[in-house]
């Protein structure tokens, strides 16, 4: 359930260009 949490997370934010670029590093990670 964690990781589905971040795939919502990640999709969310993948959405926002500004953090786009800071985001993509994050969910890199994971």
């Amino acid at each position: 359930m964690y990781y589905e949490n971040l795939y919502y997370f990640c999709t969310a934010i993948n959405k926002a260009r500004e953090q786009q670029v800071k985001t993509k590093m994050i969910c890199l990670v994971f």
